[in-house]
């Protein structure tokens, strides 16, 4: 105070977060002055050592500008660091089902399941991380940064990597796949032409893409996928995993397709198919289709005509049967193929399971045994006979169990499977869910087969 009682005392304020500090001079009678030094003075009692604008102070004083706060000190922010992360230039989001297009068809050239690069392309580059600096308040604390993390090199086969680590490079021709931070590349078998008796059969150990139709009488098998862009007709296809006909299959009787994956085809005509996925098409005339999925002809008026069709999780369709009335049997649940192959492998299993205890408990008995006698050649060699045969019964036990398992999934998927008709059903249709059965009689539309009762009944989908 001074003799007059007016406090003269500047009023410091600094935020919550102690990046900025403000300062107000109370006002005071004309000849009663503040000074840079008291202001500062004032400003070093409340801890306020950064960011401080001198000028401001100065301006102040000069000015007499009292009554009202000023921010005279500002803190540094931290600026966090920025992580390391990858760029990849090649597409790992494949799109692996063919899109529905406005007018209700199906766009088979939307499936993309292979993608491919070429050796020496640029197929990632690593973006390393920011450190980030650290910021200080207007107390003189530090704010510490977030720093920046690094990542783990890529790992897999098939690319090079620059000497400095940031840039990463196919090494051969052939299909990429990414998961994670793992990228492997695989041999690939392109053929931009036909493929027909004279180009010779195909057996590759990697993905076959065929830019041109498959003719009569050839073979293509791959242990990956098969794609083909042009039409196939009366050949045998073989694919280890999914399996893309663009332009379907006229098979003449003659065409034969296995698929491990998945089956998509525009259409198929006279071709026998065994699918251990999912099957998706427009059309199949007069074929023998076997699905351990569900099966889907569900694109503008897809339909199934002649033949049969088992899907095991269920048939979705939009026309099944036509009006000339062809015999077409359609079959959902539990195949009987599958029940037979599951009572054989579960005694097979048991068969073997008892065979592999006498073998171990032979092995035990060879053992105690080598101990006294006299021969420990000859018993030697019989254990490790019976070693051999127990290393031998046990892969193929591991095996049937396996082959027992994926059955018995089979017959999971295939639990409430149904019939569903998005459009028309017509006479002569033999619909049978597991091991009931029924025959149309007339044209139906929009209708559900579902079991009940050990019965097959048609549901109303209006």
């Amino acid at each position: 105070m001074d003799d007059t009682g007016i406090k003269r005392e500047p009023v410091i304020r600094i935020s919550s977060d102690r990046m900025e500090a403000f300062i107000m001079l109370p006002t005071v009678e004309e000849e009663y002055h503040y000074t840079v030094d008291e202001v500062l003075e004032a400003v070093n009692r409340n801890g306020v050592i950064y960011g401080i604008n001198c000028e401001t102070i100065s301006d102040m004083v000069e000015k007499r500008l009292m009554g009202r706060e000023v921010l005279f000190a500002k803190g540094k922010p931290a600026v966090d660091g920025a992580d390391g992360y990858f760029d990849f230039y090649f597409d790992s989001d494949l799109n692996h089902r063919p899109t529905v297009k406005s007018d209700g068809s199906v766009d088979y050239w939307s499936v993309h399941s292979v993608e491919v690069v070429k050796k020496g392309q640029t197929i990632a580059n690593y973006c390393e991380p920011v450190a980030g600096e650290d910021g200080i308040d207007v107390l003189g604390r530090v704010i510490t940064a977030k720093k920046g993390k690094g990542l783990p090199p890529l790992v897999g086969r098939g690319f090079d990597k620059s000497v400095d680590g940031l840039t990463y490079t196919a090494a051969i021709d052939g299909k990429i796949e990414r998961h994670k931070n793992r990228i492997i590349i695989l041999p690939i078998l392109e053929i931009n032409g036909d493929v027909d008796v004279g180009t010779g059969n195909i057996d590759f150990v990697g993905d076959v893409v065929i830019h041109g139709s498959v003719k009569t009488g050839a073979r293509i098998r791959a242990a990956k996928s098969i794609t083909i862009d042009g039409v196939c007709e009366g050949c045998v296809l073989e694919a280890g995993n999914d399996l893309i006909l663009r332009n379907g299959m006229i098979g003449m009787g003659k065409a034969r397709i296995i698929v491990k994956g998945n089956l998509f085809a525009k259409f198929m005509e006279y071709t026998d198919v065994e699918v251990d996925g999912f099957v998706e098409a427009d059309s199949a005339i007069n074929c023998n289709v076997v699905s351990n999925d569900k099966v889907i002809f569900n694109g503008g008026h897809a339909s199934i005509v002649g033949g049969k069709v088992y899907g095991c999780a269920g048939i979705e369709v939009q026309n099944l049967g036509n009006d000339a009335f062809i015999k077409t049997e359609v079959h959902v649940g539990v195949h009987k193929k599958i029940k037979i192959k599951i009572a054989e492998l579960e005694k097979l299993v048991d068969q073997k399971q008892m065979l592999l205890n006498n073998i171990n408990l032979g092995i035990k008995q060879i053992e105690q045994m080598m101990g006294s006698a006299a021969d420990g050649m000859n018993l030697e060699e019989k254990k490790l006979a019976l070693v051999r045969a127990k290393i031998e019964k046990t892969a193929e036990l591991t095996e049937d169990k396996e082959e027992l398992e994926r059955l018995e999934g089979i017959v999971e998927r295939s639990t409430g499977a149904t019939v569903q008709v998005l459009e028309h059903v017509y006479p002569n249709v033999e619909v049978c869910i597991n091991n009931s059965k029924l025959v149309t009689k007339e044209k139906f539309d929009k209708i559900e087969f579902k079991e009940q009762d050990k019965a097959v009944v048609m549901l109303s989908m209006k």
